[in-house]
This record gives C-alpha cells, structure tokens and sequence, in this order.
C-alpha cells in the first residue's frame, strides 16, 4: 500500500532528481504504520533512500523519503547552515537536522517551513515563504515560489513529467524497487 504513496508524491526523489520528499500517509494501526515504513526501509536502502515517520497523529503520518548523500549536500552547504543557525539548529548534520524537525512539530504544533531544505526548495523561496507567511509569491507549483520563476517553473514541469512517468511504469507492474534509481 504504501508504494503507490511513494510513486504518487517521490517519484522525482526516487529517480534521483531531487534530494528529499514529504507526504501524509494514512493508516490503521502504529504497528502497521511500523511495519511498512521499516519494510519499505529494507527495500529500498540500498538503493540509497531513507524513510523516516516525522510525526504520526491518529490516523496518519508525515512520511519524509530522502537520498542521505544528496541531503548531505545540501545541509553541508555553508549558506544553508549559517540560515538554519539563526534559526536555532545546533547540528545541521541530516540526522540532527530531522530529528530537530521532528521535535519542532510535536513541540510547537507549528510546521517548520525550512524543511523545504531538504525537500531541495530553493533557500530563496524557503526565506521568501517564511517571511511572507506563504504570501506574495511569485508563482505556486510543487512549492511557492519568491525567487527564480522560469527555473522553478522548468523544475515543476521535470518533476511532474518523472511523476506521471513513474505512475504509469508502476501500472505496467514494475515494481518500487525496480523504478528506484541507486545511489
């Protein structure tokens, strides 16, 4: 069940196009819940990709997908931890930086926008939604966007196609596994 969650919303992590992805994912019982994530974990870890349950409520979770070398790539950049930094985080490493966001939202309640990092959203569009309160951007498509249109744009336009891609080669039968492109 929980397949067909990673080919709708990380096809273009899976591919390997972008370093991270987040979706809501409903389920029955903590244990199944458990169950899936670490079954998905074993399948897939050797292709490079990292499941982890962010936070989980009553009846669904908010799944994050990552590639741990492209993650580290991101938040070893030295403007990215300088940002994160100013906004409290001690150990910008990935783990530090997904357990310090997991326990932002159980804490706070409030969601931490500078996830996008991760997720591969420019730190421009990232400080623009923060600032703005998700306002006055420029244009919306996988996120909003506050800085480069035309590349964000051409970027939606390349996950969307992965994304239909991957939807229709899992229909065929391929497996989760089969469309994981390794590390």
């Amino acid at each position: 069940m929980i397949d067909s969650y990673f080919i709708q919303y990380c096809a273009p992590t899976l591919a390997g196009m972008k370093c991270g992805s987040l979706f809501r994912f409903p389920y029955r019982s903590l244990s199944e819940l458990e169950r899936q994530v670490s079954d998905a974990n074993r399948r897939l870890r050797g292709k490079g990709i990292n499941i982890t349950v962010l936070r989980d409520g009553k009846a669904a979770a908010l799944i994050l997908v990552y590639r741990e070398r492209m993650a580290l790539k991101e938040l070893g950049n030295p403007i990215t931890q300088r940002f994160l930094t100013k906004l409290g985080y001690q150990d910008c490493s990935v783990d530090g930086f997904i357990k310090e966001i997991s326990a932002r939202m159980s804490k706070q309640g409030a969601f931490p926008h500078e996830i996008g990092l991760l997720l591969q959203y420019p730190l421009r569009d990232v400080v623009g939604f923060m600032r703005n309160q998700g306002k006055n951007c420029k244009c919306t498509g996988c996120w909003k966007v506050y800085g480069d249109e035309s590349e964000s744009i051409k970027r939606f336009d390349r996950y969307k196609k992965c994304t239909d891609c991957y939807l229709k080669q899992f229909q065929l039968g391929k497996s989760i596994e089969q469309l994981t492109v390794a590390a």
